[in-house]
Order: structure tokens, then C-alpha cells, then sequence
């Protein structure tokens, strides 16, 4: 069996044989492309008999820029460029067939056959997950994923761990850190004898401790505090905001709420490769973290559903299926090969049946020059509805309006672009003459907020029906990395460089808070009942704000 056919059954086998987007219904289901019947009409065809999706025993399918013609099958011809097309899995009578339909219909390539057994044993021959931390190491092993990092403080996972001399399980103990003893993780990882081992302070004592050992962590980041009671921020009370819990793991510097706010998503960082999750109406803010197959860049929950979507650094987007009831029961339910480059910026539609994806290029059909071109993707139909071309620099932040008719852009060529939701028709470009580093529409409809990457007058404040400027801010800093408007549009908060984390009253437009935390805020929120703020820093923390009813 070929490569490209073990990776396919590997996915398979993940899925646990479910549906992708399942509904199904006359002459196609809902959420299949197009192509999907030139694959059934084959099938038929070679068995004789009809064959429809409601025949199938399950389905699956994914979008792939593949190389050349031959779509990933060794046994097909191959030559010619890059060929934007699909990969369908279809299991009828106990065999999974696995298909490369090209985007126009022309080729039909039945690539394999297998049975469920087959697909088992191709999964089980699969490398396991080795850390990406451990690139050199000194021997080939399989190493667990890493949930601290470089600079961050930690603690023993169990009662104790043992501070070793040297990064080997031969090295004299030193001393056994205690439970409730915190200490620093000074420099690593170093990866021996299929342990991830990091040389840390603790105390006035340095040494070694391994990360984990046969799957079980032996040292962890510290636990959260639990979120008091709070009230809804404003303008009255905002002068009382204080820290109120806070994260720190091996997670980038993004983050996003659920709909009902009861979440917190965060992608982790290399060597993590996972999704954070943090249940906020737990007593316990200890996050569930959910392993991936791949690098993350983005993670986003998608409105009115259990759902999230990450972005991959191999341009693919991935919508998870999350359900905390039992913990970490979840599955992969679409996977598209998106983008040639990390995907950079993510949005959904107010409603949540559509997305808008950026990269540095576009795997779409829609413009021969793909490059910073963002896709317009319908998740009702499954399937890309417009191309947003027009940056010539990398798209760092997309955003919906609040009725979901406009999408608009920002990019380091420093233009900010509206575009039309429907037809992904350009409205409007406007040259703000510095990189855009963030964009976000006031919930209630009347304003758009710009972040810029330049010193002096980087926060543009703009009415979201005109487009016109109405005012800009000025942060004593070289550049805005993101803002976000309180759910009734009141405040404005804003994170940037220096360490620099402020709010603003959003109707006067002035300064309310100005306040210094640990690193500079990459991303910043407000919880959806407007309780709490959230600021992820490049120093691996979420911070958490609020005014506790004691101090209100």
C-alpha cells in the first residue's frame, strides 16, 4: 500500500466511519461537492449496479491542491502542474473506495480498495506522534507532547519530580521538587531516552526534570485560580478591572470564546500540536487539551455549535467536533487543504455557515494568481463560494460584519478591502499606508475598529455604513496587535507592543485604563456576557480580567 493511501486510511480509521456534514437527501447530500457524483457514477458503473450516497454505509471527503495529474495515485499518470481537485472515501459492501475527482470533472481515478481490517493495519503501521521539539535527537523514539515551554514557570504533576543532574535517568537526584514548590524553566528541551527533558531553576538549586514518562506527566504548568464572581464591565467600574485568573501552557498567543462563552479555545504551540480548552463554568479552569495531527496556527469556535476550526502551519483548516460529555470524546468532521503556506487568518459568519480563510496562497479556482488571495467557503453547501484577491501582502485579519453581509480584510501591504459576503465582489480599498495587524465591526453594526503596525495614530476608527474615518487613537507604541469592542459596543480594548493593554469609552473615545502586563497582548476579547477580558501575550499566558462583585 502506497503512502498516499496509508495516510488516507489513517484519516479514515479516525473519523470512526462518521459522515462528514451528514444530511442526506436527493439526488446529493447536503455538503457534498459537485464532483462527488463523476465518483458514484464510476462506481456504478464498475459494479453494475446504482450506486447513490444514500447506498453508502459512510462518506467522506476532502479538497487537495495535489502535485500533478495523477492526484496521489501511483498507479495513475502523472505530469502536468499542480491539479486542484477531491479525494472522496466511500465504504459500500464493507470496502472502502477511495477517489481523486479533478475540480472540472475531467479525471476520475479510483486510487484504491480496502476493507475496514486493511485500513486498521495501515493506521497501526502509522508513525506515532514524536514531538517537533525533538527534531535532533539522539536516537529515533517517540516523544510526548509538550504542555510548558521555554520561560514559563511550572510544577510536579504528581507529589514529587526529581531534579536531576543531567538530562538522563542515570544523572544523580539532586532533590525532589514537591507538588506545591514552583520553579522556572530556565533553558531545553534536550530529548534522551524518549524523554523530554528541561533544565530548570527551582529555588537557588538548577538541574533537570523530565516532562512525562509512558504518557503520564510528570510536570505541568500551574494550575489556574478559579474566576470569582463578577460584574459586566463599563465605563463606571473598568477603573477596578484587576487580573483575576490567568493560563500558561504551551499554547500561541490566540484564543477564542464560544458562542455562549462557557469556552476558551487556544492552539497550541509547537510541540503541543493540540487544542486547549478551557471549561470557564468549571470550578476547575484545568483545560482539556485535544491532540492534532498537525501544526496549529488559528483555532476559532464556530457560532451555535460544539464545534471548532484550526488552521494548520500546512495551510489545512479543520472543523473538530467537541464533546465534553465524556471528556475528549471528538472527531474530525471536514478537513480542507486550504492554502499553500500557514493559514494566517480565520473568520466565521455571524451565523456560522460560512468562513473566510487566509494564507499566502489560495488553493482556488476562482483567479490564476493565488497569492494572498483569502477563500470564501459556504459550510452549508461545503464548497467555496468567492476568492478575495487583490492584497499583495499577507492577510493578517479577517472579520464579518454583524449582519454578515460585508467581509473585510487587512493585510501588510497596508490596505484594508470590504467585500460583498454573497458574491465575494470587491466594494471598496483604502490605503492606510502601514501593515494591519487587526479588524473588528462593533457587535452593534456602527463601528470598525483598525489596528496598524506604525508608531502614532494606530488605532483607526471608522463608520462601518460609510466607511469613512471618524477618528484615530494613539498609542504610545509601535504598533497595535489587536482590540476588541464589549459585547453591548460600549468599550474598546486594545493590546500592543511595550506590554501595553488599555480600554476606551467606544462613544467619546477616551481613555479609561491603561494598564502594563507580562508580554505583548497578541490577542484580546471580551467574554460574551462582557464579565471578563482576555489578553494572550507572546510569553505563553492568558491573562484573565475582571471586577469581582467584591471590588464593583
Amino acid at each position: 500500500m502506497d503512502e498516499e493511501a496509508l495516510m488516507s486510511a489513517k484519516r479514515f480509521v479516525l473519523l470512526c466511519l462518521v459522515v462528514t456534514f451528514a444530511g442526506v437527501s436527493a439526488p446529493r447530500a447536503q455538503g457534498a461537492p459537485g464532483q462527488i457524483e463523476a465518483a458514484l457514477a464510476d462506481m456504478s458503473s464498475r459494479l453494475g449496479r446504482s450506486i447513490a450516497l444514500t447506498t453508502l454505509a459512510s462518506w467522506r471527503w476532502e479538497q487537495q491542491n495535489f502535485d500533478d495529474a495523477s492526484m496521489g495515485c501511483e498507479a495513475a499518470p502523472g505530469g502536468g502542474g499542480p491539479v486542484l481537485g477531491y479525494q472522496f472515501l466511500l465504504t459500500y459492501n464493507f470496502v472502502i473506495y477511495d477517489y481523486r475527482v479533478t475540480h472540472d470533472r475531467s479525471q476520475v481515478i479510483l486510487c484504491s480498495e480496502m476493507t475496514p481490517e486493511q485500513a486498521a493495519a495501515a493506521q497501526a503501521a502509522e508513525e506515532q506522534y514524536s514531538n517537533r521539539l525533538c527534531p535532533d535527537a539522539a536516537e529515533p523514539a517517540v516523544y510526548m507532547r509538550s504542555r510548558i515551554d521555554l520561560g514559563m514557570d511550572a510544577e510536579a504533576a504528581q507529589e514529587f519530580v526529581n531534579l536531576r543532574a543531567g538530562p538522563t535517568t542515570s544523572s544523580p537526584i539532586l532533590m525532589q521538587i514537591p507538588a506545591d514548590f514552583p520553579f522556572t524553566v530556565a533553558a531545553g528541551p534536550e530529548c534522551a531516552e524518549s524523554l523530554v527533558w528541561w533544565y530548570v531553576l527551582a529555588g537557588d538549586q538548577t538541574g533537570y526534570v523530565a516532562e512525562g514518562i509512558d504518557g503520564a506527566y510528570l510536570v505541568q504548568p500551574p494550575q489556574p485560580e478559579p474566576l470569582p464572581d463578577r460584574v459586566v464591565l463599563s465605563a463606571s467600574n473598568i477603573m477596578r478591572l484587576q487580573e483575576v485568573s490567568r493560563l500558561a501552557g504551551n499554547f500561541r498567543p490566540q484564543h477564542d470564546w464560544s458562542r455562549d462563552g462557557s469556552r476558551l479555545y487556544l492552539p497550541g504551540d509547537t510541540g503541543s500540536d493540540s487544542i486547549w480548552m478551557v471549561q470557564l463554568n468549571q470550578f476547575d479552569l484545568t483545560p482539556l487539551i485535544v491532540p492534532t495531527d498537525d501544526a496549529l496556527t488559528t483555532a476559532h469556535a464556530r457560532p451555535g455549535a460544539d464545534q471548532v476550526l484550526y488552521g494548520s502551519e500546512a495551510g489545512s483548516l479543520h472543523l473538530l467536533q467537541i464533546d465534553v460529555i465524556p471528556e475528549q470524546n471528538y472527531s474530525e468532521r471536514l478537513f480542507l487543504n486550504a492554502h499553500g503556506g500557514a493559514v494566517s487568518a480565520v473568520a466565521f459568519s455571524p451565523d456560522g455557515t460560512g468562513i473566510v480563510s487566509a494564507g499566502p496562497v489560495a488553493f482556488t479556482p476562482f483567479v490564476d494568481d493565488r497569492a494572498f488571495v483569502a477563500i470564501v467557503w459556504d459550510l452549508s453547501k461545503v464548497s467555496q463560494v468567492a476568492a478575495l484577491a487583490g492584497h499583495r501582502g499577507l492577510i493578517q485579519s479577517i472579520a464579518y460584519s454583524a449582519d454578515g453581509v460585508t467581509i473585510v480584510t487587512g493585510a501588510d501591504d497596508g490596505t484594508l478591502r470590504f467585500w460583498d459576503a454573497a458574491s465575494g465582489q470587491s466594494l471598496q480599498t483604502i490605503d492606510l499606508g502601514a501593515p494591519i495587524r487587526a479588524v473588528e465591526f462593533s457587535p452593534d453594526g456602527r463601528l470598525l475598529a483598525i489596528a496598524l503596525a506604525s508608531a502614532g495614530a494606530n488605532v483607526r476608527i471608522h463608520d462601518s455604513s460609510t466607511r469613512a474615518q471618524i477618528t484615530a487613537l494613539s498609542m504610545s507604541t509601535i504598533s497595535v496587535n489587536s482590540l476588541a469592542f464589549s459585547p453591548d459596543s460600549s468599550l474598546l480594548a486594545i493590546g500592543a507592543t511595550g506590554n501595553l493593554f488599555t480600554v476606551w469609552d467606544a462613544g467619546t473615545f477616551q481613555p479609561l485604563l491603561t494598564s502594563v502586563v507580562e508580554g505583548a497582548p497578541s490577542d484580546i476579547s471580551f467574554s460574551p456576557d462582557g464579565t471578563l477580558i482576555a489578553v494572550s501575550t507572546d510569553r505563553s499566558r492568558l491573562l484573565l480580567h475582571g471586577v469581582p462583585f467584591s471590588a464593583g
